[in-house]
């Protein structure tokens, strides 16, 4: 009987037939998604996918650098969130950072006050959507 038949695929690595990154279909997945901690002496990087580092930009900016490129510099999406402990200005918001446009490589997370004041904080989530190189 065909449908009690059942198949295990196990697999540490699925690569594209030419030997890169399979093309997802009909899905999309997050590329990229770091979680950072500003208040540290520099930014420190919690749990993360395809990052190669993070750095302290200046008062509430990171700058975040990919392992893996975007194909295109304004071709992805970056969802971003912030928080922080019970000492922060409120309310915050998170943005890319204006003096800086998103490019292949990375992305600069920007947090302020209302005043538009840079304001580093405890919890900062990214998360990046869109097509690798």
């Amino acid at each position: 009987d065909i449908g009690d038949a059942m198949s295990t695929l196990k697999a540490d690595t699925i690569q594209s037939t030419s030997g890169g990154a399979a093309t997802l279909t009909k899905q999309a997945a997050a590329k990229v998604f770091c979680q950072t901690n500003q208040r540290d002496a520099a930014a420190s990087q919690g749990n993360s996918l395809n990052i190669s580092s993070v750095s302290d930009g200046g008062a509430g900016d990171i700058v975040h650098a990919f392992t893996n490129n975007f194909g295109g510099a304004l071709t992805y999406s970056i969802v971003l969130t912030c928080g922080g402990g019970s000492n922060d200005s409120a309310p915050r918001f998170a943005g890319p950072a204006d003096s800086t446009d998103p490019t292949t490589s990375g992305f600069t997370f920007k947090n302020a006050n209302t005043s538009g004041t840079g304001q580093d904080k405890v919890m900062n989530c990214a998360a990046c959507f869109g097509d690798l190189a």
